[in-house]
């Protein structure tokens, strides 16, 4: 059987951002977002720097789907 790699890999991403906007408006100053598959699992406060993070910078948007999960957008797109 052929194992396919893009399909059996995580789309886990870790990023750092400036700032974010949770749903309820409030503000967090330098900010780390955990994603997988494009759905923010932990926010942590940015503190040092952390392995395998990739600095975003600027302001992301945090949304609440109707399921309860939350999305990252910057500039209106979603970051995945």
């Amino acid at each position: 059987m052929e194992n396919n790699s893009k399909t059996s890999m995580s789309q886990s991403r870790r990023i750092a951002v400036n700032r974010v906007v949770l749903p309820d408006s409030s503000v967090l100053n330098l900010a780390v977002l955990e994603l997988d598959y494009g759905v923010v699992t932990n926010i942590r406060p940015l503190t040092k720097e952390l392995p395998f993070t990739e600095w975003v910078g600027g302001c992301a948007e945090l949304h609440a789907e109707t399921d309860g999960r939350l999305r990252a957008y910057k500039e209106g797109k979603i970051i995945k």
